[in-house]
């Protein structure tokens, strides 16, 4: 399977178990992602340079979102939808981009952690 395709089925992943509170210390989140715990802390870096507000709290030893968020990715047919992508790409921080296409070494894919700008 293409790269950039398991990268993205890892942060759909790591979403899903914040949303259910279910992802327990670093150590325990890579070992259920079957993944090293620096694979963890680089998709985590990935996820917050595309505005996850994603935290972690000692005390329970879970990561949160700060704010309620939705991952999107793929490709939208509603005019509206994706001119509202592109205006939210165009805010991103460029070195998100360089870093997540270098690191891949291929075309980066339309991946948004929307903060309520994508809407159904």
């Amino acid at each position: 399977m293409n790269i950039m395709l398991k990268q993205i089925e890892l942060i759909q992943r790591i979403d899903q178990l914040i949303r259910l509170n279910a992802t327990g210390s670093p150590m325990e989140l890579a070992a259920k992602l079957k993944i090293s715990k620096t694979k963890l802390y680089r998709t985590l870096f990935i996820m917050k340079q595309l505005n996850a507000p994603v935290e972690f709290d000692t005390s329970s030893q879970q990561y949160y979102y700060a704010e309620s968020v939705k991952f999107t990715c793929g490709f939208y047919s509603n005019k509206s939808t994706v001119n509202q992508m592109y205006t939210m790409v165009e805010n991103m921080n460029k070195k998100t981009f360089s870093f997540f296409t270098q690191s891949r070494k291929m075309k980066l894919a339309w991946c948004i952690i929307a903060h309520g700008v994508l809407k159904y």
